[in-house]
C-alpha cells in the first residue's frame, strides 16, 4: 500500500457522508489495484533481470511468490451435515451414503439393490 492510499483510508474513516465515503471507497480500490499491478510488474522485471543472470533458484523463488497457493488436501476431504471436515475414509464413505439417500431417497423405484461384495465373492 502507498502513503496515498493510507491517507485516503484516514480520510474516509473521518468522513461523515455517506456519498463521499461511497466514492473513497471505490477510489482506495483502483488505487489498491493499480499498486498490485505495479508491483506485479515489478516482480515480473526482476524475475527477467534474473533470467538473464541464469539464476534459476531465485527466479524460481520470484515466480513462485506469484503463483496461487493451492491446498491439495482439501481433495480428500468432506464436509459432515454439521460443516465440520471428514478425513477419515469410513466417515466419507458413510457422508456420502447419506447425502445419496438424501438426494435420491432411500429407495429408488424399479431400481433392485445388488450387494456387489456378495456377488463379487460369488464369481
Amino acid at each position: 500500500m502507498t502513503d496515498e492510499i493510507l491517507e485516503l483510508m484516514d480520510a474516509r474513516r473521518k468522513e461523515k457522508n455517506k456519498e463521499k465515503i461511497r466514492d473513497m471507497t471505490r477510489q482506495i480500490r483502483q488505487k489498491c489495484r493499480e499498486a498490485k499491478t505495479r508491483e506485479v510488474e515489478n516482480i515480473c522485471d526482476r524475475i527477467h533481470d534474473l533470467e538473464k543472470r541464469n539464476e534459476t533458484r531465485k527466479m524460481y523463488l520470484m515466480t513462485k511468490r506469484l503463483a496461487p497457493k493451492s491446498n491439495m488436501k482439501s481433495a480428500n476431504c468432506v464436509l459432515a451435515k454439521n460443516g465440520k471436515h471428514l478425513t477419515k475414509e469410513k466417515e466419507r464413505k458413510q457422508r456420502w451414503k447419506e447425502y445419496m439417500e438424501e438426494l435420491h431417497g432411500p429407495k429408488r423405484p424399479g431400481i433392485t439393490h445388488v450387494d456387489v461384495q456378495n456377488s463379487a465373492e460369488n464369481r
